[in-house]
C-alpha cells in the first residue's frame, strides 16, 4: 500500500500539514478504514491510504466542503474555479490603469486639501472598465458588491501609496496588492451571506481559508506575500482520479466527537487518528482510549497534558515529540 499525499482542501486551525514528515512514518502500513472524530483540514486524512474513511466534523460549515466535493461537479469547483480566475486575472488588468493610478497619487500627495470625495470619484473614473464579467467566470453574488469592493481598495491603496512617497515598484505592488484584497474580501462577503447557495459559500470558505492571515474563517488578507500564490493544485484536484476514489470511499459525519466514537464499531483492523483541539475534545478522547470499547490501533496528536502520564503505563502505549516549532506530543498504542 503507498501513500498518496493530496493537498488539504482548507487550511484550518490545528491543521497538521507542517507535522506530516513526523507522523506518517508511525501511520500503520495496512489500514482497513481510517477513523478521524475532529476533522478539521484533514492533512493525516488526506495522506493515508485505507479502505474506507469515516469521519467527523463539529464544525457544520466545514463539512460541508467535504461533502460539495465527494458529489464531484458542482457550483463550488465552478465558484472556486471563478474566484481562482479573479485572482489570476486581476495582474492583467493591473497594467491597464496603474500609470493613471500613479498620477492620481502624486496630485494626492501634493494636494493634501483637495476634496477627498473628488478624489473617490477619479479613482472610480479609472476603474469604470474593470468589470465583474472581465475577471469572474461564474457568477457569484453579488457583482456590485465586488465593484464597490474593488473600489474602497484601490482608494485606500492610492492614499497609502501617495502618503508614504513610494517609487514606481512598490506603489504598483502595492495596487496589485489592492486588487487581490478586493477579490479576498468580496469572497468573505459570499461567505458571510447565509442567503447564497451552500455550494458557493463552500468555495468562499476553501479561497478565504487559503489567502487569510490565519488558518479557518479569518476575515484579514494575508497581504503582498500572498499576491502570487495559486490554487492550481486544489482545482485539479476535482479532476484527480485518486481524489475521487478517496472521497467515494468517504463518509462525512457533522456532529459530536462522543457520539460518532459510540456509533462506530472501530475494530482491530481500523485505525483511529485524533488531534483534539480543545480542552473537552480531548476528554472525549481520553475517554475512549481508556474504554473497553476501544479495541484498534489509535494515535493521539496534542501538546503534553497532565495526564499524559496514566497514558503511558497503559500496555504498548508510547509517546514522542513532533517538530520543535509544534511543541506537540504523538502517542500511539502500537
Amino acid at each position: 500500500m503507498t501513500h498518496t499525499y493530496m493537498r488539504p482542501l482548507v487550511r484550518w486551525p490545528g491543521g497538521l500539514e507542517h507535522e506530516l514528515a513526523y507522523i506518517l512514518p508511525y501511520v500503520p502500513k495496512e489500514v482497513e478504514n481510517f477513523y478521524d472524530p475532529f476533522l478539521g483540514s484533514g492533512a493525516v486524512y488526506f495522506a493515508t491510504d485505507a479502505d474506507g474513511y469515516y469521519l467527523n466534523e463539529p464544525c457544520a460549515e466545514l463539512i460541508e466542503i467535504y461533502k460539495a466535493a465527494k458529489k464531484g461537479r458542482g457550483c463550488m469547483w465552478h465558484t472556486l474555479e471563478s474566484a481562482c480566475h479573479a485572482w489570476k486575472s486581476v495582474e492583467a488588468r493591473i497594467i491597464g490603469v496603474q500609470d493613471e493610478l500613479l498620477q492620481l497619487a502624486f496630485e494626492y500627495s501634493r494636494k493634501w486639501d483637495r476634496r477627498y470625495a473628488e478624489f473617490c470619484l477619479e479613482v472610480k473614473d479609472v476603474l469604470k472598465d474593470i468589470w465583474f464579467s472581465d475577471l469572474f467566470t461564474f457568477m457569484i453574488p453579488d457583482p456590485a458588491d465586488f465593484c464597490m469592493e474593488l473600489r474602497h481598495q484601490m482608494i485606500d491603496a492610492v492614499v497609502r501609496i501617495a502618503e508614504q512617497d513610494m517609487d514606481d515598484g512598490d506603489a504598483v505592488e502595492e495596487m496589485l496588492t489592492g486588487m487581490k484584497a478586493a477579490v479576498f474580501y468580496f469572497m468573505c462577503a459570499v461567505y458571510g451571506n447565509p442567503a447564497v447557495d451552500n455550494g458557493v459559500r463552500s468555495a468562499a470558505l476553501i479561497f478565504i481559508s487559503q489567502y487569510a492571515e490565519e488558518p479557518g474563517i479569518d476575515r484579514d488578507y494575508m497581504g503582498a506575500a500572498f499576491n502570487r500564490v495559486y490554487l492550481d493544485e486544489i482545482l485539479a484536484m476535482r479532476e484527480d482520479e485518486a481524489f475521487g476514489q478517496k472521497m467515494s470511499h468517504s463518509h462525512f459525519w457533522n456532529g459530536m466527537a462522543s457520539h460518532f466514537l459510540q456509533k462506530n464499531k472501530i475494530s482491530c483492523g481500523d485505525f483511529l487518528f485524533m488531534a483534539p483541539q480543545t480542552g473537552g475534545e480531548l476528554v472525549v478522547a481520553l475517554q475512549y482510549i481508556k474504554s473497553a470499547r476501544c479495541n484498534t490501533r489509535w494515535m493521539l496528536v496534542v501538546p503534553e497534558f497532565e495526564e499524559m502520564g496514566q497514558l503511558l503505563v497503559m500496555q504498548g502505549v508510547s509517546a514522542m515529540g513532533l517538530s520543535p516549532e509544534s511543541k506537540l506530543m504523538m502517542l500511539k498504542n502500537y
